[in-house]
Formats: structure tokens, sequence, C-alpha cells
């Protein structure tokens, strides 16, 4: 099942993406398809470690889960209807599409690391950095920041009584000092 065509006028724009929502967990169906029909798309993704049954292994996974952009004319200059492709749940903007202007997707672009890929610790609380929570029994203590999960915790190693102990904060509950 081929493209379907669409003579808006507003996708002869050059720099033209439409925003898609896939069902879930179908985004890479969804731009192996797009990709197959000479469209451009651009799916942003992020690596995370997940720890199972002692075993640690990286991953990517999306930016923005079910949302991708695809070009809005392939290289023969024929306008996408992504509409019609498995694994698409809808438009976003509804069945025309709303029209993302290519300086949203430049801007994401410049703030990737690789390909498609951003570094999600590259904000203050970035690995190897002395933060401090605000409240609690640890409040006013320095502590060196190891890793922030997906869900938005920090941990941290402290030493306590001859063992090292991990300890888990919400981000919300930290300030990080500056040194």
């Amino acid at each position: 099942l081929g493209p379907a065509m669409n003579t808006d006028s507003r996708l002869c724009r050059s720099d033209a993406w439409i925003c898609i929502c896939a069902l879930p967990r179908k985004e890479d169906l969804v731009v192996k398809q797009l990709q197959a029909h000479g469209f451009k798309t651009y799916f942003p993704q992020y690596e995370r470690f997940i720890r199972h049954a002692r075993r640690v292994r990286r991953v990517k996974r999306p930016l923005f889960p079910r949302y991708l952009f695809v070009e809005a004319t392939n290289d023969s200059g024929v306008p996408v209807t992504p509409r019609w492709y498995f694994g698409v749940s809808h438009l976003v903007g509804g069945n025309a599409g709303s029209i993302v202007v290519g300086d949203v997707v430049a801007e994401l672009r410049a703030h990737q690391i690789g390909d498609q890929l951003f570094d999600l610790t590259s904000h203050i609380y970035a690995p190897g950095k002395t933060i401090s929570p605000m409240s609690g029994p640890m409040t006013g203590v320095e502590l060196l920041l190891e890793e922030v999960d997906d869900q938005k915790r920090a941990v941290s190693l402290v030493t306590m009584l001859g063992k090292q102990h991990r300890i888990i904060f919400p981000l919300e509950n930290l300030v990080a000092i500056d040194t």
C-alpha cells in the first residue's frame, strides 16, 4: 500500500515536516516504511542502560514516545500522506496534519549527539557533579552524583560505617553545588 497523493500547497515548502503519532512501540516500523518509499524521517532517541538479572544492556528509547517527523515531500517531490502507513495512529493536527517548520527539526538536531541520539545527562545534574539534598536527613551534605535515571532520580554513593551505600534522591529535592 503506497502513499496517497496530497495536493496541499503547504507541503511544497522545502523545509516542511509533518509530525506523526505512531501506535505504541511501532515507531521503528513506521520509519522503515516511510524511508522505503523515499521519505526522509527524523525520530529522535536517547540511550539508557537497563539492569535486569545482573545484566546491563544499552537500549535506545524515543525522546518523544510515539512521535516522529517525516519530511512533507520525498526526493521526487511527491507529497506524503503518512496516515495510511501501517503503525500510524494519526497525524498531529488532524487528518491534513500540521506542518512543522524545518527550524524546529534543525533546533532538535543541533542538540543531538551522533545519529539522532540525545544526551539527557548533559544538564546541571551530570555525573561527577557535587549535589546536596534540600530536605531530609542528608540536608547540607555534599554528595558526588553517580547517575541520573529515567525516573528523574539522582543516584549517589555514600560511605557510611565503612560500607558504600547507594542513595537515591528525586531531582527536585537536590541543588547543584558549584565547585
